[in-house]
């Protein structure tokens, strides 16, 4: 079950947030000539931690309660915010930003081309999703062509799943489907039953 949050809601507000690519490499160590080669044994995953949660009321309390059964441990799913607005391409104005993907795009695919009809231009190191909550990091852009302009961009994680020609890619406001890092992450420490500033780990669904 997919845990209903929206990227407006409020519950769960972190004071701040890292994101970050667990990429798992395999070593056989260094050589008698000093060397040392690394293989890369799958595609990463996303970790996502809240950090600074802010409890400060009764009803603050009440809402991560409700979150934590929601959650149920690892076995609940959500979609979780990235937070991730402030490198968003929004033009002036603050209108909100529209791109789709201009091609279909296969599963393990790690390049693409996106069509941007409202909003500045792509850069690398911008995060968007799909529809499925999927998220990616934009690793190279090319030149665009057209109006409205397509970009020719890599990306990282590989594809999860395929994304459909037209499918609409979500920047301005990105969400990662995820679970809780360990079954007791939710766990809070009330200090004398009022306040609070819990950090709570997220890892990819994959």
């Amino acid at each position: 079950m997919v845990v209903p949050w929206s990227p407006t809601d409020e519950t769960l507000c972190p004071g701040a947030i890292t994101v970050e690519l667990i990429v798992d490499t395999r070593s056989g160590g260094r050589s008698l000539t000093n060397k040392q080669q690394f293989v890369q044994a799958d595609a990463g995953f996303w970790r996502i931690i809240l950090h600074r949660i802010r409890i400060r009321s009764n009803a603050e309390v009440l809402a991560h309660r409700t979150r934590e059964l929601q959650f149920n441990g690892r076995s609940g799913t959500v979609l979780i915010p990235v937070y991730d607005r402030k490198r968003a391409p929004i033009p002036p104005g603050g209108a909100p930003i529209v791109a789709t993907a201009d091609d279909p795009i296969p599963a393990n695919a790690v390049s693409a081309n996106i069509k941007v009809t409202t909003g500045a231009a792509l850069e690398p190191g911008m995060g968007f999703s799909t529809t499925a909550g999927r998220y990616y990091r934009l690793r190279t852009v090319d030149t665009p062509a057209g109006s409205p302009p397509i970009y020719p961009v890599t990306f990282r994680p590989p594809a999860r799943e395929a994304i459909a020609d037209n499918a609409p890619l979500e920047f301005d406001r990105p969400v990662c489907l995820a679970r809780l890092e360990n079954d007791t992450a939710m766990n809070v420490m009330l200090d004398l039953m009022r306040d609070a500033t819990p950090t709570v780990p997220f890892v990819e669904d994959v």
